[in-house]
């Protein structure tokens, strides 16, 4: 009597798809809603004055928060139109899926599929969850991109790169400058006594650069 072949279970590639479309219906939300709070109105008002030639913190608008916010806003806005929200809402959710990438591959890198899917989900579902300002197309949300990737990068000893991401997320949110005080750490568990000062040089360099 033939056997019948057992039952083939999902792939990685069938939960990523599940993942990735618990995170867009979780983030649908902000595409019924043209602001999700008043940072975004701050945001794209001062992205409408940069496309008409004012210069930021000054006659474009002045705010605390460093430029990458303003840039997206406006570069966005040259494609799709002024005020088009609901681009900049896409824009951010392209963003949020391409950091749960990330954070499915460092997961994976260190304890393996499972729990860099369990990772990249929970990031996905609690950027959107308890709190409809989370949908917001905000510094956090892009700031989290780049700084992803720097450790990332930091875990994969490419130093130069690492520095530089920080620096880009950075530019979104002060806030990511918290990591600065991985780098010594990663750097003296990761590397052998005579490569360490490289690993510093290199990462110093990067940051420079940026």
């Amino acid at each position: 009597m033939a056997i019948l072949p057992a039952a083939r279970q999902p792939g990685p590639r069938f939960w990523g798809a599940v993942v990735a479309a618990i995170v867009v219906v979780g983030h649908a939300p902000a595409f019924f809603h043209r602001l999700l709070d008043g940072d975004e109105a701050i945001y794209g008002s001062i992205a409408a004055l940069m496309n008409l030639g004012g210069r930021l913190y000054a006659e474009g608008g002045v705010d605390n928060k460093p430029p990458g916010i303003y840039w997206v806003y406006a570069a966005t806005f040259r494609l799709a139109g002024t005020y088009q929200m609901t681009a900049i809402h896409a824009v951010g959710l392209i963003v949020v899926l391409a950091t749960c990438w990330l954070i499915f591959a460092i997961g994976r890198s260190l304890y393996g599929v499972r729990a860099g899917m369990l990772a990249a989900l929970i990031y996905g579902v609690f950027t959107a969850a308890g709190n409809p300002r989370l949908l917001a197309s905000n510094t956090e949300i892009f700031m989290m991109l780049p700084l992803t990737a720097s450790f990332l990068l930091m875990l994969r000893r490419e130093w130069l790169w690492s520095g530089t991401l920080l620096v880009a997320a950075g530019a979104f949110r002060q806030a990511a400058a918290i990591n600065l005080v991985l780098v010594p750490l990663a750097i003296v568990l990761m590397e052998p006594p005579g490569l360490r000062l490289r690993a510093f040089g290199w990462f110093a360099g990067g940051s420079a650069a940026a």
